[in-house]
């Protein structure tokens, strides 16, 4: 009885937890919605480890390691290195509350990864997943919506956090058409948010999937993100590679159920972008123009150039210069006035926790596989290839564009464990009626 009360209370916080991690644009005074959604992740994460016992799932002693070694190697640089006289004119906060920063999110990351995890061994994934359908509708339909206000005046909330770039959020871009942001700072954003649970929007039947996978695909197109929506693409091949030993008619469903609702969201695409722009600029032909140049001379020719320049003067680290010290480095070479990011989890963790600290990371993100291959009796479900592909879509994501540890990739993290751990019942011994 205790545990179902404790169940019931988390997983309450647990919605409002992602809500409020969706609201990236908008914050309480100085302090954005994502940090308050943070501190509940790790609130809960102690209050259900307190009343109900800990029970980390497969690969979470290794995150704990990559946590502890982090701390480590960031506390030892930080003392010698002086890095508080690199932080740029436009940082936003102090150089010890910006270190801290960095380790309050992988918290809140191991914690969300705990939590999700717990919740699905008490029963609670269709649950979860009808949130994640719900939240994809709403965010979608909320991105639309501003997406049509900021075209033609009409009133939407105050964007009032400050811009990634250190200043007032910008709402216009350089770019073929405008763009949807939706809650978020940046298109990018927007899009990244989408892959989890668009893919989990098409996991189930009913009303609210299916207006979820259209205006969620529609909402996604509009960002116009090379990396969100290369993410979605990517992460279904990959996953539909890796599920081949274990293909059914469920699995080419899914598939097939995406492209014809990636055609859908296309013509809702057309018909807002036309109604606006005189250049009339197809999706695709402005994603394969940015494509383009990168055909021959890679990420060297693309908008990251300035961080594979800056990499390329570098010598890879053993140990690294610490969380958000490497930035900082980066940072005073560019010459930029704002805090530099790297664009890339796996080069953001070479530069800062050195080539120890990027094999523990790779060693915590194979661990489902390892989970899979130690479980001989796995059971297939169809819905495990669209978690897959959400995986390996947020791989590209932290390829593409992305530095820092998400709350949906900690959910896709714990789904994907649960599902490569289910299994076969126990055969009928012989004799046994």
């Amino acid at each position: 009885m205790m545990t179902d009360m404790i169940a019931t209370t988390g997983f309450r916080l647990y919605i409002v937890t992602l809500v409020l991690h969706a609201l990236a644009a908008y914050a309480l005074g100085p302090v954005p919605f994502p940090w308050f959604a943070q501190v509940i992740a790790i609130c809960l994460f102690f209050w259900i480890g307190f009343k109900a016992g800990l029970r980390f799932a497969p690969g979470m002693v290794l995150f704990c390691i990559f946590f502890i070694y982090a701390m480590l190697v960031t506390s030892y640089q930080s003392i010698v290195g002086e890095y508080y006289r690199f932080m740029p004119a436009k940082a936003t906060t102090g150089y010890m509350f910006y270190v801290s920063l960095r380790f309050f999110t992988i918290a809140s990351f191991g914690s969300m990864v705990f939590v999700t995890f717990w919740l699905l061994t008490k029963g609670y994934k269709e649950k979860i997943v009808r949130l994640l359908a719900g939240l994809c509708l709403f965010i979608s339909v909320a991105a639309i919506y501003i997406y049509i206000a900021q075209i033609y005046g009409l009133p939407e909330p105050p964007r009032t956090r400050i811009g990634t770039l250190g200043g007032e959020q910008a709402v216009h871009f350089t770019y073929a058409f405008h763009r949807a942001l939706g809650t978020f700072r940046e298109p990018s954003h927007l899009a990244e948010w989408l892959v989890l649970p668009l893919f989990m929007s098409f996991s189930q039947s009913g009303r609210l999937f299916y207006a979820a996978r259209f205006f969620g695909v529609s909402a996604l197109l509009l960002t116009g993100s090379l990396t969100g929506i290369g993410a979605v693409s990517a992460g279904m091949a990959a996953g539909f590679l890796f599920m081949i030993p274990y293909m059914n008619a469920a699995v080419v469903k899914s598939v097939v159920r995406i492209v014809l609702v990636a055609a859908i969201g296309m013509s809702v695409f057309s018909m807002l972008v036309s109604s606006n722009d005189n250049k009339n600029q197809g999706l695709i032909e402005v994603l394969a123009a940015r494509l383009e140049p990168m055909k021959e001379k890679g990420f060297g020719k693309s908008n990251r150039d300035y961080v594979y320049s800056y990499l390329e003067k570098q010598q890879i680290p053993w140990f690294g210069e610490g969380l958000g010290n490497a930035n900082l480095r980066f940072t005073q070479a560019t010459g930029f006035d704002a805090t530099a990011s790297f664009l890339n989890i796996f080069v953001n963790i070479e530069m800062s926790l050195g080539m120890i600290g990027l094999a523990i990371f790779i060693g915590f993100l194979v661990t489902p596989f390892l989970v899979l291959l130690s479980n001989r009796r796995y059971k297939f479900d169809s819905d495990h290839y669209l978690i897959l592909a959400s995986f390996f879509g947020w791989i590209v994501v932290y390829i593409a564009h992305s530095e820092e540890l998400y709350f949906h990739f900690a959910i896709t993290y714990a789904l994907l464990i649960h599902a490569f751990m289910q299994r076969h019942p126990d055969p009928t011994p012989r004799g046994v009626a």
